[in-house]
């Protein structure tokens, strides 16, 4: 005769197999997640080293662009003009139109 509780001991098993398929997975992604945040390091450093910074220089350039005097610089999302580049049939020119101008001529 079977064992009446054997669907419930394969079930936990499962259960029991799939969370150490998890835990293992959770230690290859915590590893991955070092080696990106090291080679992120590697990678600012190697910038910082090519533009010739100091320190004491990059330090400056970061805070100056946290700064409001910064922000303000920055154009905001109206300040550009969207611009649609088309090509014209009978010539095959490229053209900027704003889409302004482009929504014109469809109506």
């Amino acid at each position: 005769m079977e064992n009446k509780y054997e669907k419930l001991e394969k079930l936990r098993a499962e259960i029991k197999r799939d969370k150490e398929k998890i835990a293992k997975l959770q230690k290859g992604v915590r590893a991955k997640e070092a080696k990106l945040k090291e080679a992120e390091a590697n990678q600012i450093v190697q910038d910082v080293q090519e533009l010739n910074l100091t320190p004491e220089e990059l330090g400056d350039i970061l805070r100056f662009v946290r700064s409001d005097q910064f922000k303000g610089m920055m154009p905001g999302p109206n300040d550009f003009e969207d611009v649609v580049h088309t090509e014209e049939p009978a010539t095959g020119k490229n053209t900027k139109k704003t889409t302004e101008e482009t929504n014109d001529e469809e109506d």
